[in-house]
């Protein structure tokens, strides 16, 4: 898994959150990334509304069995997303330091 690189991280700043260069620079990771969060919490609810009327249009023209939920609309939901283990995190932290300039002695 790779570090995403500085154009990535702009890009995203610029073009899903709406900020401009400066606002996007004075940003610590930290705010960027609760930032971003919001913006997919966002976007879930967004998403979640047009599966809830997709669910209510299959349920109307369903015939017997079950019914459909939302989340039967929005595929990612039924996916869970799997954990980084100790060695995938220590990896991840290498790469980032290694791409900053920073030396890895372990």
């Amino acid at each position: 898994m790779k570090a995403p690189d500085w154009s990535e991280l702009w890009a995203i700043a610029i073009y899903d959150l709406g900020l401009n260069d400066d606002q996007f620079w004075r940003l610590t990771i930290r705010q960027f990334n609760k930032l971003v969060e919001r913006h997919k919490e966002n976007k879930r609810a967004e998403l979640f509304n047009s599966a809830l009327i997709c669910s209510v249009i299959a349920n109307v023209n369903r015939g017997k069995g079950k019914p459909f939920q939302p989340s039967d609309f929005m595929p990612k939901e039924n996916k869970k997303k799997a954990k980084m283990t100790t060695e995938q995190m220590v990896e991840m932290l290498r790469m980032i330091t290694l791409q900053n300039g920073g030396e890895v002695t372990c």
